[in-house]
């Protein structure tokens, strides 16, 4: 069946003209009856036509569905219905299903009773430039071949344009809704502009579809808006929108780039189920009363920098990046995230606000789960970038990657709460070459300033990782920044109970006192060296070992070569007989190592090492030595106690919780 076959099957709603009817046409033409005569308006003879063209006047009513429209007598009736100043002016009008072959000008025409333009056909441009309908007016189904205009135009009653396609451009900027606006199921083909459109009650444009460019700039919606379901293919701009009441634009589709840079949100709004396939920006908007946002996918970059939100809010959202630079969060704010990236820097926390990584896909109010087309080189892990600005009092990072995580410039790092499974940078693997000597970093965690310092010295740059983020906040780190910050990171921890990552910022900070340039003298640095180089500052409990069974070897071999006599010295006792007493005196016999004696025997092994491991307990040997005995003794109680008790810190701050 053709489309005038089925056009002609449709059974129409009032008499028509029927010229032109014949066996493949019973129906013939549809447009209806002139009141007083048996054709359309298109059909009337010459005279009846101008009879009736006559009859008109200012203010009368007129109808015209389904009558075909040439220029020529659009105008014969526009003028017969003018007040003389070039405006139109009808009292209900009824256009439904008018076919208007060229282009048509309704432009400040005056509709003052209602107007009808349902499944009307405008196959030429469409003109309804600051036109007045007065009453309601509808444009349910009709279809604009090309651009249609209702710029500056005024609907004081409810308008309808539900499943109106509109294959042109499309503008309805600096128009005015003063009653409920339903644009749902439209279809928008070529670009649309709502710029400066004042929506005065409901707007509804439930299921419709942006095929191009869509402009609302600087719309005012003061009551309902409605934008669910609808599917925005080309860049969308809401920028400088105001929505006094609620609006939702749930399960909406936003494949270009979206923005709604200073709009706001008076009211509840809703983000449930939206797919931005490209960048969304929410630059300096306001939301007011905002109490959920999302969960929503974006394959590009949120960005909320200089957005306000006043109230308590939980913010769901999978991205690739999201940018809160300078954000106000004037009230607890919960974010939960998945893949994104996350730049807080300047952030302005007035209240709790908890960053947290979502380990599933998010759940919809309605069941279901909010489906995610990332690439598969994206990680799933959520990272945090810069917090530099930010009040951490009122921070709380869990299960996070806080790699390349800027701190510099943070306030209050020491309240700093980082729960679950957050991690941090560590330091480079493997083997590294200094010149010609090999050596190995100790494995620790290291945050990112520590990283992008050792990488831009210059100097075993090996494998730590560069800034490639261009900032200069990062470039002017010094050892003296990084003491003060891992000294902070290391308070909060601890405060958390994680000793063993509050060691590794402990061995961090100081090795930035050990680096420092500024602030450390060289007796200082000397005493950080060699308490790095043989404990590790008290946390590398196999550094400790290694160097007390270094002593204690070192220490039984000088015994044997040098400490111990060759025999264990005599006490030799002598008296003098005087008169009626006796007197006695005991010399003890100097130790004496000759060169004859082999040094090298099991039994001076034994002797050296019961003599070396009292000497750690502070126990007396109770053997005579010589002079070099005796100053291995006093060096190993010295170093022995030392090295053991530091192996056994570092082991405690490994396994304390």
């Amino acid at each position: 069946m053709t489309t005038s076959q089925a056009s002609s099957s449709t059974r129409l709603e009032w008499h028509h003209c029927g010229d032109g009817a014949d066996d493949s046409d019973p129906t013939g033409c549809r447009g209806v009856r002139v009141a007083g005569y048996e054709r359309c308006l298109a059909h009337l003879s010459e005279e009846a036509r101008e009879a009736y063209i006559s009859s008109l006047g200012r203010g009368h009513d007129v109808d015209h569905r389904g009558t075909r429209f040439s220029r020529e007598l659009l105008a014969q009736v526009l003028a017969a219905v003018d007040d003389g100043a070039g405006r139109a002016y009808f009292r209900n009008a009824q256009f439904d299903e008018a076919v208007f072959e060229e282009e048509v000008d309704f432009s400040k025409a005056t509709f003052y009773g209602a107007s009808a333009f349902r499944r009307a056909h405008f196959k030429g441009k469409a003109g309804f430039s600051e036109a007045d309908f007065r009453d309601s007016s509808s444009f349910r189904g009709a279809i604009f071949e090309a651009t249609a205009h209702f710029t500056r135009a005024e609907f004081s009653r409810a308008a309808r344009f539900g499943g109106v396609q509109f294959k042109g451009y499309a503008a309805f900027g600096n128009l005015k809704f003063r009653s409920i606006a339903r644009f749902e199921k439209a279809k928008f083909l070529n670009s649309a502009t709502f710029v400066r459109t004042v929506f005065s009650h409901e707007a509804q444009f439930e299921a419709a579809s942006f095929a191009r460019s869509v402009r609302f700039s600087e719309a005012i919606f003061t009551k309902q808006a409605d934008f669910s379901q609808v599917t925005f293919q080309d860049r969308t701009s809401f920028g400088g929108a105001s929505f006094e009441g609620r609006v939702k634009f749930s399960g909406c589709s936003f494949v270009g780039q979206s923005e709604f840079n200073k709009a706001k949100f008076s009211s509840e709004v809703k983000f449930e189920g939206v797919n931005f396939r490209g960048d969304v920006s929410f630059v300096e908007s306001l939301f007011e009363k905002l109490s959920h946002f999302g969960p929503v996918t974006c394959n590009g970059m949120v960005d909320l920098s200089f957005a306000v939100l006043e109230s308590p809010v939980t913010l769901e959202i999978a991205a690739s990046r999201l940018d809160c630079r300078r954000t106000r969060f004037e009230a607890t704010a919960t974010l939960r995230l998945r893949y994104s990236a996350v730049d807080l820097s300047d952030a302005v926390l007035g209240k709790p606000v908890s960053i947290s990584a979502s380990h599933g896909p998010f759940e919809l109010a309605g069941g279901g789960t909010l489906q995610e087309k990332f690439g598969p080189n994206l990680s799933e892990r959520v990272s945090i970038n810069a917090v530099r600005g930010v009040d951490a009092s009122q921070l709380v990072l869990t299960d996070l990657d806080l790699s390349r995580c800027r701190f510099s410039g943070a306030f209050n790092l020491d309240k700093l709460r980082i729960e679950g499974y957050s991690q941090f940078a560590t330091t480079p693997r493997g083997i590294h070459r200094y010149f010609i000597l090999p050596f190995q970093w100790t494995r620790r965690n290291a945050i990112a300033e520590e990283h992008y310092w050792r990488a831009a010295s210059g100097r075993m740059a090996t494998g730590w990782m560069e800034d490639s983020s261009g900032q200069a906040a990062t470039r002017s780190v010094v050892p003296d920044d990084l003491a003060a910050i891992y000294r902070q990171l290391r308070k909060s921890l601890e405060d958390s109970k994680d000793e063993p990552g509050a060691a590794d910022f402990y061995y961090g900070e100081m090795e930035a006192r050990r680096k420092s340039r500024a602030t450390s003298s060289r007796s200082e640095k000397a005493l950080l060296s060699v308490y790095w180089l043989v404990s590790g500052y008290g946390l590398r409990a196999s550094r400790s070992f290694v160097w007390l069974a270094s002593v204690l070897t070192v220490s039984v071999i000088s015994m044997m070569l040098w400490g111990l006599p060759s025999n264990p010295p005599r006490t030799i006792t002598s008296g003098m007989y005087v008169g009626n007493s006796v007197t006695l005196s005991t010399i003890p016999e100097k130790p004496v190592l000759e060169k004859t004696t082999d040094k090298l025997t099991w039994r001076r092994f034994e002797r050296s090492s019961r003599m070396v491991a009292n000497s750690i307990a502070f126990r007396s040997s109770e053997q005579r030595l010589t002079a070099p005995g005796i100053l291995v003794e006093f060096i190993c109680r010295l170093l022995g106690p030392l090295l053991l008790a530091l192996s056994i810190l570092a082991i405690r701050g490994r396994v304390k919780r």
